[in-house]
């Protein structure tokens, strides 16, 4: 279950990254 929690929060990460830096 952490596993899963964790995972999310790096794929929000990812995404916020991806958002900001775009290209």
């Amino acid at each position: 279950m952490f596993g899963t929690v964790l995972g999310i929060i790096r794929a929000f990460a990812d995404l916020a990254q991806d958002l900001g830096n775009p290209g």
